[in-house]
C-alpha cells in the first residue's frame, strides 16, 4: 500500500507537469491515439494518447513498465520512455479506475544503462538513446 501511495504521488506530480507539455505537443502536431498497430505491449485505451507519440525530445520522459492488460499496476521503476501526454493520461486514468486495486510488490529489476530512460523523439515516436 505504501508503494502504491508513492507511485500515486509520483504520477500526480509528473501529471501536473505533463499536462502543459501535452497541450504544447498536440498544438505542434502530435496526435493522440494514432498508430494503434504499434501499441502492442503497451497499456492503451481508445481515448488515450499513443504511449510514445512526440513532436520534440522534450515530449519524451522515462516511466515505469506497465501491465498492458490492466493498467493499474506497474513496475514502480522507470525503465522505459513514454510521451508526457501518455504519462499524464495514465495518471488521470489510474485516479479514476484504480482506487481499490492492490498491486503486488515486485522484485527490483536488474539495473539498466542510463540510455534506457533517456528519451528522444525519432520519427514522431519516443525512443531511448541506446545505440
Amino acid at each position: 500500500m505504501r508503494t502504491m501511495r508513492r507511485t500515486w504521488s509520483l504520477y500526480l506530480g509528473v501529471a501536473a507537469l505533463a499536462l502543459a507539455a501535452s497541450c504544447q505537443a498536440r498544438s505542434r502536431g502530435a496526435e493522440p491515439g494514432d498508430g494503434a498497430a504499434d501499441t502492442k505491449g503497451f497499456f492503451v485505451r481508445p481515448e488515450g494518447p499513443h504511449p510514445q507519440a512526440c513532436a520534440a525530445d522534450a515530449d519524451c520522459v522515462s516511466g515505469p513498465g506497465v501491465n498492458p492488460e490492466e493498467g493499474c499496476c506497474d513496475t514502480g521503476v522507470h525503465n522505459s520512455v513514454y510521451s508526457r501526454a501518455y504519462i499524464a493520461w495514465r495518471a488521470a486514468w489510474m485516479h479514476d479506475h484504480c482506487g481499490g486495486v492492490e498491486c503486488p510488490l515486485l522484485p527490483p529489476p536488474a539495473p539498466l544503462a542510463a540510455c534506457f530512460t533517456d528519451g528522444r523523439c525519432v520519427g514522431g515516436r519516443c525512443k531511448n538513446t541506446c545505440p
